[in-house]
């Protein structure tokens, strides 16, 4: 799929999901994120390359979540105990680990949101169809920006977009984001997976 393909297809995306809201506020943000204690959905993926990938998000806040993606991609991405663990599906098993609150997942995974101080807040707009929230490291913004895009006047999370130093994309698009309910604790275990992982290794 080529690059003007890929953006009609995520122009009409917005579109037929929008209530075509106002501008939902920074304060407004941070009330939807603290209130979110677990949240699963499916996702589809759009790479820089135009591939895909799909597979399942699970969010329990503060401080966890987890990527699964679905066969071939063995993929793992997995944040506990401010560590942002991610599982390489050619490597040894062991995750490359990274401090969450140095990413802009750990400023909406935080256990108080206040994005109105957040120094990593570094663009909030209305598109015409949803809220855009850009969050970077302004210390470190070699190490890429999220936008995270949400439509109301119900709030939701629909979707996000990863840019890396070069300006190319990655696409996250949550299929249904569903709030609450009781996600077991081995999914959020990184000895666990390490084990797995070096075992079928």
């Amino acid at each position: 799929m080529n690059k003007f393909s890929i953006a009609a297809a995520l122009t009409a995306f917005l579109f037929s999901t929008s209530a075509f809201a106002d501008k939902l506020s920074l304060a407004q943000l941070s009330e939807y994120l603290n209130k979110m204690t677990t949240a699963q959905s499916s996702f589809h993926q759009i790479n820089a390359d135009g591939s895909r990938d799909t597979g399942d998000i699970y969010i329990q806040r503060p401080g966890r979540i987890r990527f699964d993606y679905d066969p071939p991609n063995s993929a793992l991405v997995l944040a506990v105990s401010n560590t942002l663990s991610i599982f390489d599906p050619q490597g040894d098993g062991m995750p490359q680990n990274y401090p969450l609150d140095k990413t802009p997942l750990g400023l909406v995974l935080a256990k108080r949101v206040d994005l109105e101080n957040a120094r990593m807040v570094v663009g909030h707009h209305y598109d015409g169809t949803a809220t855009i929230l850009s969050v970077q490291d302004p210390d470190h913004p070699e190490r890429g920006r999220m936008d995270f895009y949400f439509t109301g006047p119900e709030i939701d999370l629909h979707q996000w977009a990863l840019f890396n130093e070069s300006g190319e994309q990655t696409i996250f698009v949550l299929d249904d984001l569903q709030l609450g309910g009781k996600l077991r604790s081995s999914l959020f275990n990184v000895s666990l997976e390490i084990m797995q992982r070096t075992q079928r290794d």
